[in-house]
C-alpha cells in the first residue's frame, strides 16, 4: 500500500509517498518517515487520519495498530502527520523541575543572602528552620527518586518548552518558600 503523508495544509510532507505493506504498525510508518526525513524522530511525530463529512475531531492513529485496521476500506491511504517539535524524556523533565528547589532552598538557608538586600547581617537561624530546610530536601530527594527508579511514565516524551514552563513555577516558588521560611 502507498501511504501518502501530509502536513494539515495538505502539502506534502514525504515525497512520492511511503510504501509499506498492509501487514505493518504504526509504529513502523513513523520509523519510516523519520528514515524518508532524517528530522522527524518517531516521539516527535503526531498521526491522524482527516476528517471525514461530520467529524470534528481527528483520529489519533495508535502505534500498536496495523494499517489495514486503521484506514477505511476504499480510502486513499492518507495520514496526516503534525511535528510535536523538539521533546524530552519525562524524568528528564521531572528531573530538572526537582533539583531547581532541592539546591535553591538550602541557599537561603545557609548563606547570607540577606546582607544585599539591607537586611542586619547577623542573624539567629532557629531550630524550625533547620528542621524546615531538611523536610524540603529531604521531600525534593525523594521525588527524584521515584523519578528514576519508581514512575512509569505513560508517554515516552514531553514538549522541550515544557521543561522552562515547570522549572519556571517549581524553582521561583522554591525562592519565595525559602525567603519567607528563613528571613531574619
Amino acid at each position: 500500500m502507498l501511504v501518502t503523508v501530509t502536513s494539515r495544509s495538505r502539502k506534502e510532507v514525504v515525497k512520492g509517498g511511503i510504501q509499506l505493506s498492509e501487514n505493518v504498525t504504526v509504529k513502523d510508518l513513523k520509523a519510516s518517515i523519520h528514515k524518508r526525513t532524517g528530522n522527524l524522530y518517531p516521539e516527535r511525530q503526531w498521526l491522524s487520519l482527516p476528517l471525514v463529512s461530520g467529524q470534528t475531531r481527528p483520529t489519533v492513529l495508535d502505534g500498536d495498530k496495523r494499517l489495514c485496521d486503521v484506514f477505511p476500506e476504499g480510502s486513499d491511504h492518507i495520514v496526516i502527520l503534525k511535528d510535536l517539535g523538539p521533546q524530552v524524556k519525562y524524568s528528564t523533565l521531572f528531573f530538572f523541575e526537582y533539583v531547581g528547589p532541592l539546591f535553591i532552598y538550602p541557599m537561603f538557608h545557609f548563606l547570607p543572602l540577606y546582607k544585599f538586600v539591607g537586611l542586619p547581617e547577623k542573624r539567629v537561624i532557629y531550630p524550625v528552620q533547620t528542621y524546615a530546610t531538611i523536610y524540603w530536601c529531604f521531600y525534593y530527594f525523594k521525588r527524584i527518586m521515584e523519578t528514576f527508579f519508581v514512575r512509569k511514565f505513560s508517554h515516552a516524551t514531553s514538549p522541550l518548552s515544557f521543561v522552562f514552563r515547570n522549572c519556571c513555577y517549581y524553582w521561583s516558588f522554591a525562592v519565595f518558600i525559602a525567603y519567607f521560611v528563613n528571613h531574619p
